[in-house]
């Protein structure tokens, strides 16, 4: 047995100890011998009175025993290192500008939402005329299937108002823009959301979300430009 093993092993008599303390029969006697020879310890534990099930028990334990706790000790060594380099690491150079970059995404988010007409799952359903016990359903079962997208803000999902016609059933053109942007994997919802508000030099500047429906075509072609371009 390695020598850093010895530790685990002289706690191994409590863990057995408050393992049959929580049975309803009393503590079976416990005999611990021990035998050091140079760096290693043999140690032996002899239980007395047990029933079937502690015995089923302690056998399960024992050949696990000096693995956890072996395991425990590696886990409690990096959480110490980890602690010390957190205490006396410099400071990370690039910490102001992922601050920077950090704050400027959340303002431009923000933008967005001050711009953009949202709907929440229950409006969803309510514009759709379908029925409110199961409001969040409607826009999840259209969002897996891909036919609309969302953005998340403090935890809700929010659909942007303008992928929905007037009888607030997904506009056909969305789930073929959004299965073309999709084909870049690296894309989020968010950038996408960027994408159809944005000034769109394909579009002699308009906003695709503002041709969906009068010229649908150029939306898809933009949308195709957009994934060959990594145009976000």
């Amino acid at each position: 047995m390695e020598t850093d093993h010895r530790d685990e092993l002289e706690r191994a008599p409590s863990l057995l100890h408050r393992l049959f303390a929580q049975s309803k029969r009393p503590t079976a006697p416990v005999q611990i011998k021990e035998h050091h020879h140079g760096p290693a310890v043999d140690l032996a534990l002899t239980f007395s009175e047990l029933s079937t099930y502690q015995a089923e028990a302690l056998k399960r334990v024992a050949t696990q025993l000096v693995d956890l706790t072996s395991l425990a000790r590696e886990e409690n060594f990096e959480a110490r290192v980890r602690s010390i380099m957190r205490a006396f690491a410099p400071e990370d150079p690039e910490a102001d500008a992922l601050l920077k970059l950090a704050g400027d995404d959340a303002r431009a988010r923000q933008e967005w939402f001050s711009q953009v007409p949202v709907l929440d799952s229950k409006q969803v359903a309510e514009r759709a005329g379908y029925s409110l016990r199961n409001a969040a359903q409607t826009a999840w079962r259209w969002r897996t299937a891909g036919k609309i997208f969302s953005v998340n803000r403090g935890g809700i999902d929010y659909y942007p108002a303008f992928q929905f016609g007037d009888d607030g059933q997904p506009l056909p053109i969305i789930g073929k823009v959004l299965e073309i942007l999709r084909t870049d994997p690296t894309r989020t919802d968010w950038q996408n959301a960027f994408w159809f508000v944005g000034a769109n030099g394909w579009l002699g500047g308009a906003a695709p979300k503002d041709l969906l429906q009068s010229d649908p075509d150029r939306v898809v072609e933009a949308a195709k430009h957009a994934v060959a371009t990594q145009e976000y």
